[in-house]
């Protein structure tokens, strides 16, 4: 933001609102349709500097493509959590038991050991201040 790059990302994605929130002018945030392939594409052609968005969609890009690379160390700045579990209004209890269970297994060594093949480590994890009722204010 204070170097005046210009941030990519996808129209319509949560970005475009976490860009704006965080303070990049909307002349520095280019919004392309589609998906994360033409989001990588507008900073290969130079059209942007960086790219934001979800950082396993772009991981694919980088691990083909020497010519862009990844923020390292990577941090969930953007304080965002695109996953959601659905349940019936009527389930309050097995909401109960599955936040539970969730907030043991997240982060555990079990889990870490089961997705560290697909490059997740802990930086990945979301922040414990982050709450659903959190995320659904907007």
């Amino acid at each position: 933001r204070d170097k005046g790059v210009t941030a990519v990302t996808g129209s319509g994605w949560a970005a475009v609102k976490t860009a704006q929130k965080i303070g990049i002018p909307d002349d520095k945030v280019l919004q392309v349709a589609g998906g994360a392939a033409e989001v990588a594409q507008a900073v290969k052609s130079g059209r942007a500097d960086v790219a934001i968005g979800e950082s396993f969609s772009f991981k694919v890009f980088v691990e083909r493509d020497a010519s862009l690379d990844m923020a390292d160390p990577f941090t969930q700045s953007l304080g965002l959590a695109g996953e959601a579990i659905a349940f019936l209004p009527d389930q309050q209890a097995e909401v109960d038991a599955f936040n539970a269970a969730l907030k043991n297994y997240l982060g555990s060594d079990e889990m870490m050991k089961a997705v560290a093949k697909y490059g997740y480590t802990q930086a990945y994890l979301p922040p414990k201040s982050l709450t659903t009722a959190g995320q659904c204010k907007g």
